[in-house]
């Protein structure tokens, strides 16, 4: 339950620890920069890393994961954002994409338990129109390439990330790059 008690009834009556050698997620996180948590505490994006990993690492603690190790690994699959055009309802700019693909391998740089990022895809699926609204845009555009090949800003950066973070402090921004 919400207080880590164990529940004997229903559902979990027969309930037994999940064995684990990492945890994966797929942080979509729509137009949610990755450095903004997200006020919905039953969902994980970037950066909300520590406190799914304070909770994977309570469950382990309590034996409701067998985890392999005592601090499993985090694998970071399906990173993306969907880009606009050609997804205009949920999708970002493409130099928006480009900014929070870069910070998002910061992110991930800086948190010792990401053993692995990976980005979600390489090109845009084909948009399938199936209705109004967000169906319009069926797919996923999420891609360092256009459905026709293009390059998007992101293709570049994801390469070689380069991030300037002003933290507040009199020494300036903090400046962070991958070659």
């Amino acid at each position: 339950d919400d207080g880590y008690r164990r529940i004997r009834t229903g559902r979990c009556r027969r309930f037994r620890p999940v064995k684990a050698d990492a945890i994966g997620l797929h942080p979509h996180g729509r137009r949610r920069a990755p450095d903004r948590p997200n006020r919905n505490r039953d969902t994980t994006q970037m950066a909300d890393l520590p406190r799914l990993l304070l909770v994977v690492d309570r469950l382990t603690r309590s034996k409701r994961i067998r985890a392999t190790s005592r601090r499993l690994p985090l694998r970071i699959t399906e990173l993306g954002y969907q880009t606009s055009p050609p997804d205009r309802f949920i999708g970002v700019s493409p130099a928006a994409q480009n900014g929070h693909l870069q910070k998002a391998a910061f992110v991930a740089w800086r948190n010792p338990r990401v053993a692995t990022l990976t980005q979600y895809q390489w090109a845009d699926e084909r948009v399938r129109r199936r209705g109004a609204g967000a169906k319009r845009y069926s797919g996923w555009q999420s891609g360092l390439h256009f459905i026709d090949g293009r390059p998007k800003p992101a293709l570049a950066g994801f390469a070689r990330p380069f991030v300037a973070l002003e933290d507040g402090s009199r020494a300036g921004a903090l400046l962070w790059g991958q070659e």
